[in-house]
């Protein structure tokens, strides 16, 4: 019986198709996610602050300057493996340990509508924020939409983002209350946590259906393309939703996009 040799010094071909496959795919579809001018948003904004409504019991629940959240903004800490060079810089001193940081923007049917990374784990969540221009490209989009739907009415700002309380409230963002409480703020923290808590099933979702993204023995920012593979997962998720739903469209009673639609 012929024996089987493995060769110990055999070139890791395997490798470098997963990570030129990862490239070519990061190049012609990182646009909808990453930097993106949020013009898929345009004909979903009432939809989705409809669908929201409908599930806290009004707007009157939501104690904050005027706008229904239709996206909700995170930062997400992907673990990798401790570089030889650039340490310091991708240690993050608040989760300890080595790390890219990402800021995703979820809408409420599932699809992960922006994303920013990678940067260096030191790096805090309103930097990100900053840094993602997210806030501009929300106000520009919002604008766009107004003057095509709305135009002649009062412009409140109808629509917001949401995230947590480390971010700054302001006219397209939207945060849970800090104590000392006002009136009915309390009750609004205590509503949107159980809201985000479904929400965080979208941005736990690539995590689940990718598992390899979070195996940071693997994730050698020196030897692959680890951010473009966290992206590159997220576009696959989101293709993944377009055809099977996601837990977050069916809590708010929505439908997902048509893939064919969604990849253009």
């Amino acid at each position: 019986m012929p024996q089987i040799v493995i060769h110990a010094l055999a070139t890791p071909r395997s490798s470098e198709i997963v990570s030129d496959v990862t490239i070519r795919i990061y190049d012609r579809w990182s646009h909808r996610i990453v930097g993106s001018d949020l013009t898929q948003m345009d004909s979903l904004l009432k939809l989705h602050s409809d669908a929201l409504l409908n599930k806290v019991g009004g707007a009157a629940n939501l104690p904050w300057q005027a706008g229904m959240p239709v996206g909700f903004v995170d930062a997400k800490c992907l673990k990798i493996c401790r570089p030889s060079y650039a340490e310091t810089e991708c240690y993050s001193g608040h989760k300890h340990m080595h790390s890219l940081n990402f800021q995703i923007m979820c809408r409420l049917d599932g699809i992960v509508e922006d994303l920013y990374g990678p940067v260096e784990g030191r790096r805090s969540d309103p930097h990100l924020y900053t840094a993602s221009n997210l806030e501009q490209r929300f106000r520009t989009m919002r604008a766009r939409v107004w003057d095509n739907e709305y135009a002649g009415e009062d412009p409140v700002p109808l629509f917001k983002m949401y995230a947590d309380g480390i971010y700054a409230l302001s006219a397209e963002m939207g945060r849970n209350f800090r104590a000392p409480f006002a009136p009915g703020q309390a009750a609004a923290n205590t509503l949107m946590a159980t809201v985000r808590g479904e929400v965080e099933h979208c941005f736990a979702k690539v995590s689940n259906l990718f598992r390899q993204v979070h195996y940071h023995i693997n994730n050698k920012i020196l030897a692959s393309p680890v951010g473009a593979q966290y992206i590159v997962a997220h576009i696959f998720t989101n293709a993944h939703t377009c055809l099977e739903g996601s837990q977050t469209a069916k809590y708010f009673g929505l439908t997902t996009p048509n893939i064919h639609e969604y990849f253009v």
